[in-house]
């Protein structure tokens, strides 16, 4: 903190805008890392066009909003609050993707994790809300699920076995390893899937299998966790890379083609294509070699 009160190191080393990552760069389970309230004071004092850009699938930026604004916890910017719009989650990424790209009358079997809602008064699932707002006649027209039993299952598999577009079926992935029942099925009334089980698995795969298209927010593999008991000591929590690596040896080699994932390090470059947009819209020039990505893992 105090060479960045110095002067502009950021401008000497040619950076005129910054990308940076949250989980393990910003905070830590346990909170705020040390200097990271002031290089983010640095920043908007500076002027320097920025956005946080976080792998999560759980949550979009409202979420880490309120989250970095709350003085009740340990994860507060005593600055002032990050406006939304320089906060990018590859869920939400993924939920633009998802409106933009998949047709009317789509099949979409959600798995996800983070059931917390927007507001008090709107208790729809945080990515069901998105997927509407965003999306409006086209994402009603879509057949989403939280639970197949297995006779929808094998019904969704035999249509996309047999669609020529290969691209009517859909298994989207909202969650950062962990998946929850806390959401109802919007057709059933039913509970989703409350962990990992052999069946969730089983009934993907049958998807997966016969030319679904499996849309994934990230391919971290794992998550920091942290136990009060043992201090200092980082314990790794499964991430969503695991799951899609599970998922892409079922597909490969014919279904690799049919792997879109949204985040830092997808091969499509959405989120960070995403990013440069904001950058522009704060008044930067678009040239990448001048943009710093911060983060923890590269």
């Amino acid at each position: 903190p105090k060479a960045v009160e110095r002067g502009d190191p950021l401008k000497a080393l040619g950076v005129t805008a910054v990308l940076v990552d949250l989980d393990g760069t910003v905070y830590t389970p346990a909170g705020l890392i040390p200097g990271a309230d002031d290089f983010y004071a640095h920043l908007v004092r500076r002027k320097i066009p920025f956005c946080f850009v976080s792998n999560t699938g759980a949550k979009i930026n409202e979420h880490v909003q309120r989250k970095l604004a709350s003085s009740k916890g340990s994860f507060f910017f005593k600055h002032r609050p990050v406006a939304t719009e320089k906060i990018i989650t590859a869920a939400e990424v993924q939920v633009d993707w998802m409106v933009e790209t998949l047709p009317k009358k789509a099949r979409v079997f959600v798995v996800a994790g983070n059931a917390v809602p927007t507001n008090a008064e709107d208790t729809r699932p945080w990515w069901l809300r998105a997927l509407r707002e965003r999306g409006g006649d086209r994402v009603k027209d879509w057949d989403v699920r939280t639970q197949l039993d297995e006779r929808d299952a094998s019904a969704w598999s035999a249509a996309a076995s047999a669609s020529t577009r290969k691209d009517t079926v859909f298994v989207a992935l909202f969650s950062d390893g962990r998946i929850i029942d806390d959401y109802v099925d919007p057709q059933t009334g039913e509970r989703g899937y409350a962990d990992w089980s052999f069946d969730v698995i089983k009934k993907a795969s049958f998807l997966l299998a016969h030319g679904a298209t499996l849309v994934v927010t990230a391919e971290d593999a794992y998550n920091p966790s942290m136990d009060d008991r043992f201090p200092g000591h980082c314990l790794t929590l499964p991430g969503p890379g695991m799951f899609s690596a599970m998922f892409r040896k079922l597909m490969y080699p014919l279904g690799r083609d049919r792997i879109v994932v949204v985040g830092k390090g997808g091969d499509k470059g959405l989120m960070i294509h995403e990013a440069m947009k904001r950058l522009k819209d704060q008044g930067h020039d678009g040239d990448p070699s001048k943009v710093l990505i911060v983060g923890d893992r590269f």
